[in-house]
């Protein structure tokens, strides 16, 4: 971001044209709670420093450039002494017209701040943050730019994209069946450093049956993390067969437990069959037993539910 103020004479009501010496400022949440700061205070120091602060993402300098992001807090200061901020009550020698409130912030996120240093003052200015979240100063490991988790046959397609990595580590793929309660599947190395795009990918070739969740946690080298967005997968699909036709045996896709197999000859005759665990989790693989060639109807039920399917045995 440039060191020259862009605002106009709105932008969202919180800073004014003329604003001077600005200072941008990317705030790393560690630990979430309740976030607080002091710019300018500890009782000495005078001069008029404005500031707005934004939630910050790869898009959001842009987005502020052409005031398109609106800000979650901001100050234009009513007195020049006390030092302004997040705080309430303000801190001591500070006035309430500096000051506005607490903000709760999660872990692993990131603030972006401009301050305005209207009064031109030249001395060291004193920023103290405080509350009972924990940042940083250190960058977070990575910058993603997108996590997919998009349902294949039998499978679930893993994809990531960071812009880009300083002091990264790995990435651990989460999966959970109710976006509550989340297990960890597989782990994939990290580039460690890079300013340039890379791009990562994986699979879940045993995905849950009907509807899960997916998520990347992005974990530097000093332990500290950060989560994307939550995905969801709906891995329900109707009974599938293959091959269809078949000759010889087959096998059904997606088989809830203790549901019952039957081949049913056109006469209604139920056709005997021999039942075996399939290849993958909901699969069952079918022995015809020597069945004649012809069209048959493959049911598959349950209680409460019957499903009916059309299956051809050649020879």
């Amino acid at each position: 971001m440039a060191s020259t103020s862009p605002w106009g004479s709105d932008n969202w009501g919180c800073l004014r044209a003329g604003e001077l010496n600005s200072t941008w400022m990317i705030v790393n949440v560690l630990t979430g709670g309740s976030l607080t700061f002091t710019f300018g205070g500890l009782g000495t120091q005078t001069g008029f420093y404005d500031w707005i602060m934004y939630p910050y993402n790869a898009s959001a300098c842009s987005q502020v450039a052409a005031n398109q992001l609106a800000p979650v807090r901001c100050n234009w200061n009513g007195v020049s002494f006390g030092g302004t901020g997040l705080a309430a009550p303000p801190p001591a020698g500070g006035d309430v017209t500096n000051f506005e409130p607490p903000l709760t912030v999660a872990a692993q996120t990131q603030w972006l701040i401009c301050f305005s240093n209207w009064s031109s003052v030249t001395t060291a200015v004193p920023l103290q943050f405080g509350g009972t979240a924990v940042v940083s100063c250190s960058p977070l490991p990575v910058e993603l730019l997108g996590f997919e988790a998009v349902a294949s046959m039998y499978r679930v397609d893993l994809e990531w994209l960071t812009a880009f990595e300083q002091g990264s580590s790995h990435f651990v793929v989460e999966r959970s069946n109710d976006a509550q309660h989340w297990t960890d599947l597989l782990s994939i190395s990290a580039i460690g450093e890079s300013a340039h795009p890379t791009a990562y990918d994986a699979q879940d070739r045993s995905p849950l049956h009907g509807l899960s969740f997916y998520r990347l946690r992005m974990i530097d080298i000093d332990g500290s993390f950060k989560h994307s967005a939550i995905k969801q997968v709906d891995m329900r699909r109707p009974h599938a067969v293959a091959p269809n036709p078949a000759r010889g045996a087959f096998t059904v896709f997606d088989v809830p437990a203790g549901a019952s197999i039957d081949l049913i000859d056109a006469l209604g005759r139920s056709i005997p069959i021999r039942t075996t665990t399939g290849p993958q989790e909901d699969a069952v693989l079918v022995d015809p037993m020597g069945a004649m060639p012809g069209v048959y109807l493959l049911r598959v039920a349950q209680p409460g539910h019957t499903t009916s399917l059309r299956l051809a045995l050649e020879r």
